[in-house]
């Protein structure tokens, strides 16, 4: 039944997403670079920040969901298109949480580790899962390109950034994660599965945590 689901191999998928990694290098770069930029933006806090954060963080949806999903996701498995117009939906809310989340100076502690470890974490799983080979690949370079990259990016910038993950942020990533567990059942792939809980442990830190702001209305 799940076979039906997935009908490709493990080689075949790390080997796709591998090559749509190489063929946008090095746009993971500038991910990296905004990844890093918008938390340190917040923390200087002015109108500006939430504006840029969700800029960011709406373009990074828009591009999993249009690039990675329906582009090339979409060549593999008929659920591609679905779960990409649901990143694009998720892109659009993020875009007017920032215009109507005003965003303060945010506190800066010990509880803003959990979810950057986290994500630290899922890379080195990735790539240790990889062996060195092709699976190692998008494991480095993703940064934010790949779905589960993108859910652990997004947890570690809102909640450096001081948010706490709107509710409405949830079913779509773990809808994503659902998807890649399943995968990684069909494809025996343990680290993969690892991976998955990793994120879903991050999201579930990172809507537990922070100071509360101004949801959507």
């Amino acid at each position: 039944m799940l076979d039906r689901l997935i009908p490709y191999s493990g080689e075949v998928y790390r080997f796709v997403v591998a090559d749509y990694l190489a063929a946008h290098w090095p746009l993971q770069a500038v991910a990296l670079a905004i990844a890093v930029a918008l938390p340190l933006a917040a923390r200087r806090g002015g109108p500006a920040a939430a504006p840029a954060i969700g800029a960011g963080l709406a373009a990074g949806w828009l591009w999993v969901g249009g690039a990675y999903w329906i582009g090339t996701y979409g060549q593999l498995n008929w659920a591609g298109p679905y779960f990409g117009y649901a990143f694009l939906g998720q892109a659009a809310l993020l875009a007017l949480w920032a215009i109507r989340a005003p965003l303060g100076k945010p506190a800066i502690g010990r509880a803003l580790l959990p979810p950057s470890a986290l994500m630290g974490l899922a890379v080195v799983a990735g790539a240790v899962a990889g062996g060195g080979g092709p699976a190692s690949v998008p494991a480095l370079l993703s940064v934010g390109l790949t779905p589960l990259s993108l859910i652990l990016v997004t947890v570690a910038i809102l909640r450096l950034a001081g948010y706490r993950m709107p509710l409405w942020l949830l079913p779509v990533p773990f809808a994503s994660l659902i998807w890649e567990g399943l995968r990684a059942v069909v494809h025996d792939e343990p680290f993969d599965g690892m991976v998955v809980l990793v994120a879903a442990a991050a999201l579930v830190a990172g809507a537990r945590s922070g100071r509360n702001r101004k949801p959507i209305q």
